[in-house]
């Protein structure tokens, strides 16, 4: 929706963002701002002029957001200003409820615990079976991506819902686990009771077992 709105670019000193900001409460702003610092992307929503809303990439839960906000004009390690761009366009509806990171890790870890779970059944055949499931998933599910990033590397940069987060593991562990219990028959419940008992209240919350054909006691 917001494509089609008109938009309004913003001209931004990285050296004053005290001014830039408080032009928005000057004019009494009623939209959304999309600042851009070095390709990471935030949104900020003002009601005439005041801080309604926001998403905020990579900002930490114990930064305030003012101190985030001005983190993006900062110079960089190598003492080079940020690039930075600023548009404005008309409030259309309500930001997208964004998947924190502590969510992101959980539904990470439970997706490596069932690859963990299968590899126990057929030795060297998890990640491989795994990789060849995300694949096939991908375009149904971008959610997928960010789940099957090698274990220790950094969340990928990407806006994310909890609901994609929840349907893109379902209909992946719907998969692999149907091809595993074509080799096994009966495996499908272990696996997942074994993998998934540790996070398995947040699993509940989000019908994930109830999309599911094995039915898993605990």
């Amino acid at each position: 929706q917001s494509c089609a709105a008109p938009v309004e670019m913003k001209t931004v000193d990285a050296s004053n963002p005290g001014t830039f900001f408080a032009t928005f409460a000057r004019d009494k702003t009623s939209g959304i701002l999309e600042l851009t610092s070095n390709a990471h992307v935030s949104y900020v929503r003002f009601d005439s002029g005041r801080y309604h809303s926001g998403y905020f990439c990579d900002k930490t839960d114990v930064t305030a957001i003012p101190k985030f906000l001005e983190s993006q004009f900062l110079a960089g390690p190598d003492g080079q200003p940020p690039v930075l761009t600023a548009a404005v366009f008309p409030y259309v509806a309500d930001l997208p409820q964004q998947a924190p990171n502590a969510l992101i890790n959980t539904y990470r870890e439970l997706y490596w615990r069932i690859v963990d779970e299968i590899e126990k059944e057929l030795p060297g055949e998890a990640k491989r079976r795994a990789q060849k499931v995300s694949a096939g998933v991908v375009d149904a599910h971008k959610a997928i991506t960010i789940l099957s990033a090698p274990r220790g590397t950094e969340i990928p940069d990407s806006v994310v819902q909890p609901e994609e987060l929840a349907s893109a593991l379902t209909d992946w562990s719907l998969q692999l686990l149907e091809g595993v219990e074509v080799l096994m028959p009966g495996t499908a419940p272990k696996i997942l009771r074994e993998a998934t008992r540790e996070h398995r209240y947040v699993l509940q919350s989000a019908g994930y077992y109830g999309r599911l054909p094995w039915p898993v006691t605990w």
